[in-house]
């Protein structure tokens, strides 16, 4: 009987591990984002991320390059994602990958997030992001986390240089895009033959949702009801949708002209309108939290 009980221990033991092989994931799609990938990575590796899930969509520039060594140390996985969209229109093809990532990472990991390469998710109070997952939403199964929308503080910085501790302006808290944001799921409470949009996830009905508040949110139909304020007293997006001058100028603006991308006058106003005040949150949390990171994030020392 005894001999039993230690396999069956033993068995329930590894399975655990099996079942909970990463405590946090990313899940993204990236297409040409290499020059921004390394420090993305290396600043939420930092807050405890252990696995990052990135679904590659026709890229063509230097982005095996940069993930080469975090590919061969297993903490990233890349899926080519060049099969024909669901959908002829984005984020048809987005949320598709989404999908099948959430299928893939059921039993895998205990929680997900689902964020942009130019998306920066910031604890509040604790060290670490899974800390503050722990702390503040144990009886949560996900977390709709606000965005603080940035621009390009009128500087050009270097291609693989650090942008978090460069880029400062951003706009008002009152902004209305800052409502908008992004989800940190438990996979296993997803409904994920109804995922449907980048930002929100349908949940099963027992699942708890909230907001960077803690707040519960509810849903009418398949989308999610906010309150149309920004709430990041635990947790928060730095979104830095148009990056640095150069950025902005190069890619972003023709891409809008061109309409590949944005809608111009959209864009030109968000130009002015993400650049009205000063938010350092980042790089007091670096200093604070993670001085000698912070000095390494500020000498590109990444």
């Amino acid at each position: 009987m005894l001999r039993f009980l230690m396999f069956f221990y033993s068995a329930l033991s590894l399975f655990s591990s099996q079942v909970n092989a990463h405590n946090l994931s990313i899940l993204t799609m990236f297409r040409d984002e290499g020059p921004y990938l390394k420090e993305w990575i290396e600043y939420h590796r930092l807050i405890g991320v252990d696995h990052f899930l990135l679904y590659n969509d026709r890229s063509s520039d230097n982005w095996e390059e940069v993930l080469s060594p975090y590919i061969e140390s297993g903490l990233v996985e890349v899926i080519p994602w060049h099969k024909a969209p669901t959908t002829a229109l984005f984020p048809g093809w987005q949320t598709a990958a989404y999908q099948d990532g959430l299928n893939r990472s059921r039993g895998q990991t205990r929680w997900m997030a689902f964020i942009d390469v130019d998306e920066f998710i910031i604890p509040m109070k604790e060290n670490t992001l899974v800390e503050c997952l722990d702390t503040h939403f144990s009886d949560t199964s996900a977390v709709y986390v606000s965005w603080r929308n940035f621009g390009t503080s009128g500087i050009y910085i270097p291609f693989g240089e650090s942008i978090i501790t460069k880029l400062t302006k951003c706009s008002l808290r009152t902004h209305p895009r800052n409502i908008a944001g992004k989800t940190i799921v438990r996979p296993e409470d997803v409904i994920i033959n109804q995922t449907w949009s980048p930002h929100i996830f349908v949940m099963k009905p027992e699942a708890i949702y909230r907001n960077g508040d803690r707040n519960i949110l509810y849903f009418k139909e398949s989308d999610i009801l906010l309150d149309g304020k920004h709430h990041d007293k635990y947790i928060r997006i730095n979104h830095y949708a148009l990056r640095d001058e150069n950025y902005y100028q190069n890619v972003r603006l023709p891409k809008a002209i061109s309409k590949e991308y944005g809608d111009i006058n959209w864009l030109k106003e968000s130009y002015e309108l993400f650049n009205m005040v000063s938010d350092d949150t980042i790089i007091r949390f670096l200093k604070q939290k993670h001085p000698e990171a912070y000095k390494n994030f500020l000498e590109n020392n990444l």
